[in-house]
């Protein structure tokens, strides 16, 4: 394959399309193109389309690698007409957070008479990449994901497959995504602060799943508000499992039937983690807040009937944020990336107790 320096008129990156070759081992992806050349995917896909906003330099970087890996753009026609359908991809139907995002996407689409494609990941990055590869072949217009990790994977296939996509609650480490998501580290912040304000020193966090945003940036925000206020972060009073009640409540088994390390409060990285843990501590005969106090994160509905305090993520403003960006994307409205931080708020409820001074 040969290059030429002359651009068409779109200024694309002048990348001959499929033809018969030798067979290889491996077809080259745009994953590969990424490493060799040293940017990201996103990168990769705009020098593929437009070149307008990259660099000299940038660009021979990615002209040599396509051609030293003989990288051929995939010819895959996209419908001229719009089929007002968006593909939303998340990790798990049975969390409730999911569903309220769900609620805020439809309240759009139902307002600019948009389809909802709903797929779940089951918490895999290996079921979440066959979901993107059914949409292959499916009439969609844009889809809106939520990362099941912090692999690029997903995103990268969709960016590959010409597909408009929005990432929703959880954020990646690529260039010029688009996204909506909460500001999580600070929402962790008000929780553990307002333990802390209740007079609590040894407070346990049980979070969710590592490899995820949410997750790091909640961790981040209970380690913040312990440092700002002088208390040493102790590795011991930190767990981490997965964002459901299965998982946590074997986590505090484990931990309760262990004597140690004591705690007078917890703080869960989401109401299921939460509901996880009240259940192992009511089987031990401790109650909430009597033995222990008991945040979590998410304010779903049931917690307010729970009276759990909680970190309100606003799950159903993300929700109708996400498909309307999503529209403006397809509606070609923008073409510079977007990214909407919403604010978490504290719900304060009767899970929580002024420790006695001394």
């Amino acid at each position: 394959m040969i290059l030429s320096r002359d651009w068409n008129k779109r200024g694309a990156l002048p990348v001959t399309m499929a033809t018969p070759m030798t067979p290889r081992k491996k077809t080259p992806t745009l994953s590969d193109v990424a490493k060799i050349a040293g940017v990201s995917i996103s990168t990769i896909s705009r020098a593929l389309q437009d070149k307008s906003q990259l660099k000299a330099e940038t660009y021979d970087r990615v002209a040599r690698a396509v051609a030293n890996l003989e990288y051929r753009k995939k010819s895959r026609p996209r419908p001229a007409a719009r089929h007002r359908t968006v593909a939303v991809i998340v990790p798990s139907i049975l969390d409730p957070f999911f569903c309220v995002l769900l609620h805020g996407i439809d309240a759009v689409a139902k307002t600019y008479n948009w389809n909802i494609l709903f797929m779940d990941s089951a918490n895999s990055t290996e079921i979440e990449l066959k979901n993107i590869h059914r949409l292959s072949e499916t009439p969609i217009d844009g889809a809106i994901l939520v990362p099941s990790g912090d692999k690029l994977q997903g995103y990268a296939l969709l960016q590959e497959k010409a597909i408009h996509v929005v990432l929703a609650d959880r954020s990646l480490e690529a260039e010029d995504a688009n996204w909506v998501v909460s500001n999580d580290e600070e929402g962790a912040f008000l929780a553990t602060k307002y333990l802390v304000d209740l007079g609590h020193r040894s407070i346990l966090y049980v979070g969710g799943t590592h490899v995820t945003s949410t997750e790091r940036a909640r961790l981040a925000g209970y380690k913040r508000a312990l440092r700002e206020h002088g208390i040493p972060v102790r590795p011991a009073l930190i767990t981490e499992c997965s964002f459901d009640s299965e998982t946590s409540h074997a986590a505090m088994e484990r931990i309760l039937k262990a004597g140690e390390p004591v705690f007078t409060a917890a703080f869960a990285g989401s109401d299921l983690i939460a509901f996880g843990i009240r259940k192992a501590m009511e089987e031990r005969g401790l109650k909430v807040p009597r033995d222990v106090s008991l945040v979590g994160y998410g304010d779903m509905p049931i917690s307010g009937m729970l009276s759990l305090t909680s970190v309100s993520c606003p799950a159903y403003e993300m929700g109708k944020n996400a498909l309307t960006l999503l529209i403006h994307m397809v509606e070609h409205k923008f073409i510079s990336s977007r990214r909407v931080v919403l604010r978490p708020t504290l719900v304060l409820r009767s899970s929580c107790r002024q420790l006695n001074r001394h």
